[in-house]
C-alpha cells in the first residue's frame, strides 16, 4: 500500500497559504488529478491572476467566503459550503481571494481533461450547499460533491465525498481495482484499524494525506473523544492512455 504523509503549509507570494500533496516532493504527480490543497486566505492574501487550460477544477469553500473572477467576466462570492466548478478547456485566467475580512478557507482539485476536451470553451457553475446530497448512518455524515448521484459531474467519472465521523464511528473507504484516489484528512482525530495482530492503529489527523491505488481502502474507527472530517476523492478506473 502508499505510504501516507502529513504535508507541509506553503505560503503563496501574495500571502495566500496551502496545504498541497500534489504537487510536492513527496508525491509529484497523482495521474490524472492534477493538484489537490486546502488553502487559506486573508485579505490582502490572494492567489493572483493566474491562467489554467485543459483541466477542470473544482473548489469546495470550508469556511469564510471565496470570491472567483474570470476572464469570463464572473466576479461571484461564496460562502461555506458552495462548490465553484471550472472548466478551463482551450484557457481562461482567473483570481482567487476572500470576498470578505477574515479567514476563507477551501478545497482546491484539478483534474486534467480526456484530450478531445481539452479545446472545449471555458466556462463555470456554482453548486449550493442544499444542492449537495447528504446521507446519515451510525454515526457518519456523508455528502456527495462530486460523481453518481451528486449534482456536478466531471468529464471523467470523478468521485468525491465528504465524510464527517462522530466519536468512536466506524467508516471504510476503498477505491475500485483499476481505479486510483486518495484520503485528506480535515479535521479532528481518528485512527486506522490495523489489519493484522502485528500492526498498531494509526493516527490520522489534519493534513494528512493518504494515496490509494486501486483495490486499496482503509478501515477508519473514530477517537473516543473526538470526531473527524475527510475528504475522500477517487476516479473508479483509470483512463486510457
Amino acid at each position: 500500500m502508499s505510504q501516507p504523509f502529513y504535508t507541509a503549509l506553503v505560503m503563496d507570494r501574495r500571502g495566500a497559504r496551502a496545504r498541497r500533496p500534489f504537487p510536492s516532493r513527496e508525491l509529484a504527480s497523482w495521474d490524472p488529478f492534477v493538484l489537490f490543497e486546502e488553502f487559506f486566505m486573508e485579505l490582502p492574501g490572494e492567489f493572483q491572476e493566474h491562467p489554467h487550460r485543459g483541466v477542470e477544477m473544482v473548489t469546495l469553500v470550508l469556511g469564510g467566503y471565496y470570491r472567483h473572477l474570470d476572464g469570463l467576466g464572473h466576479d461571484l462570492a461564496l460562502a461555506e459550503g458552495w462548490v465553484d466548478y471550472v472548466v478551463a478547456g482551450r484557457g481562461m485566467k482567473h483570481r482567487e481571494m476572500p470576498a470578505r475580512y477574515g479567514l476563507t478557507r477551501g478545497l482546491q482539485l484539478w483534474v486534467a481533461l480526456p484530450s478531445p476536451d481539452c479545446e472545449t470553451e471555458p466556462r463555470c457553475r456554482q453548486v449550493a450547499p442544499e444542492e449537495i446530497p447528504e446521507e446519515r448512518e451510525k454515526g457518519l455524515v456523508r455528502r456527495r460533491i462530486a460523481g453518481e448521484g451528486a449534482a456536478l459531474s466531471l468529464h471523467l467519472p470523478v468521485e468525491w465525498e465528504e465524510v464527517e465521523m462522530e466519536p468512536r464511528s466506524f467508516w471504510e473507504c476503498r477505491v475500485p481495482p483499476g481505479g486510483r484516489g486518495f484520503l485528506y484528512c480535515l479535521e479532528g482525530l481518528a485512527f486506522r484499524e490495523p489489519e493484522d495482530e502485528e500492526e498498531e492503529s494509526f493516527p490520522l489527523k489534519p493534513g494528512l494525506f493518504w494515496p490509494l491505488e486501486g483495490g486499496e481502502g482503509l478501515a477508519i474507527r473514530g477517537d473516543r473523544k473526538e470526531g473527524a472530517r475527510f475528504a475522500f476523492i477517487f476516479l473508479p478506473s483509470l483512463p486510457s492512455p
